[in-house]
């Protein structure tokens, strides 16, 4: 291909020979010889003459990039296949990609982490700022405990038979015992007793980084509406992943980000569900060159200076919506027929937040990992 461009564009050099060549990660570097036939020359008799050129080419970015990683920080990350973890398998990847494109310390590429779930950790840093409406922090008092004495006490006298069935968590299937309840109660004499209530500890509400989706119209889809905030909510302890990283040159605060990323939270049983919009349109926000992070450059229209791109990493797909009236986003109802209108929606949204982040030029790569579900796949695709 080389020798063939070079007799193009000057008919006059033959017998084109890559005579050395030596690559590494680093550079190319590489030697032609050939001959031309001279015009004057001749007349000294000689026909032919040797020439050499040397090359050296870095392989370097062209321009700058920006690179957002969303990643599937859900429960059914934490199902285990075959011989490993799904998580620690998308870590791995993670990383190794950091690593593979983070090798200068030229700024040439800056790179962002947005670790998704049912919800999205902003970082509590950014409390206070005008792109968020959080709540005070409270505490619930301290209540008496009371007590009486009685000699009657309701009892259970029949329980319905128990049975085998399926749990189902953020699409992981566990069989479980279902049934078992109890039927019918009745009041029954009884030695006297102290029947109490109250007496429950003081209890504190603080927000731990956690946002939902602005409420709105259609606001929740794009990054075209920095004045309106995202909510976000108050609990006893944390309920959302591993914090958003803006975009950074530093290679090693991604990494620690990726390894930190957990899911199961056993001081309070968290065990998140997947909502990919929350992912998505944080990864577009890190990206935007508006608020909520405006670290990201003005958008260029043929995505070069700079070029943007997002990775979104998912295992499986949306189980949970969107509820207009808070931002939060809630489990699918009960009902078969309102849960899937209800999926279909969370997947059009899925797909309206990549629609804006193309009206950008921004370059979207899904990996989905280990999905079986066709409807899934088809819209990652």
């Amino acid at each position: 291909e080389i020798a063939g461009s070079i007799r193009r564009r000057s008919p006059w050099v033959h017998d084109i020979e890559i005579s050395e060549i030596d690559s590494n990660d680093d550079f190319v570097d590489m030697q032609l010889t050939a001959y031309i036939n001279p015009t004057f020359m001749r007349v000294l008799g000689y026909e032919h003459l040797p020439v050499r050129a040397y090359a050296k080419a870095e392989r370097a970015l062209l321009g700058s990039v920006e690179l957002t990683l969303i990643l599937d920080n859900t429960w059914s990350m934490s199902e285990p296949d075959e011989s490993y973890e799904k998580l620690n398998a998308l870590k791995s990847a993670a990383k190794q990609m950091v690593t593979e494109l983070m090798t200068t310390d030229d700024g040439a590429i800056r790179v962002a982490l947005v670790p998704y779930a049912d919800y999205v950790n902003v970082g509590t840093q950014y409390r206070g700022k005008g792109w968020l409406s959080v709540p005070d922090d409270y505490t619930v008092p301290a209540t008496e405990k009371v007590c009486v004495t009685k000699t009657e006490k309701s009892e259970c006298v029949e329980n319905a038979p128990k049975y085998a069935c399926t749990q189902v968590t953020d699409g992981v299937e566990k069989p479980a015992t279902c049934g078992g309840g109890c039927t019918k109660y009745e009041t029954q004499t009884v030695k006297p007793y102290q029947s109490c209530s109250g007496g429950a500890a003081a209890k504190q509400y603080k927000w731990y980084g956690c946002v939902g989706s602005r409420m709105p119209g259609t606001a929740r889809l794009d990054d075209q509406s920095p004045s309106i905030p995202y909510p976000g909510y108050l609990d006893q302890s944390i309920k959302c992943p591993t914090p958003v990283i803006a975009l950074t040159t530093n290679k090693a605060q991604v990494l620690a980000a990726i390894d930190g990323m957990l899911i199961y939270r056993k001081e309070n049983g968290y065990k998140p569900s997947t909502y990919i919009p929350a992912g998505l349109v944080w990864g577009l926000n890190t990206l935007s060159p508006k608020e909520p992070f405006d670290q990201g450059a003005e958008y260029d229209p043929e995505n070069r200076k700079p070029r943007k791109v997002a990775v979104l990493m998912t295992d499986g797909e949306n189980t949970l919506r969107f509820n207009s009236a808070d931002g939060k986003h809630p489990a699918l109802s009960s009902n078969a027929t309102t849960a899937a209108k209800q999926f279909a929606q969370t997947n059009a949204d899925t797909l309206s937040i990549c629609s804006n982040m193309k009206k950008q030029n921004i370059e979207i790569y899904t990996v989905a990992f280990m999905v079986d579900d066709e409807t899934a796949k088809n819209m990652l695709e």
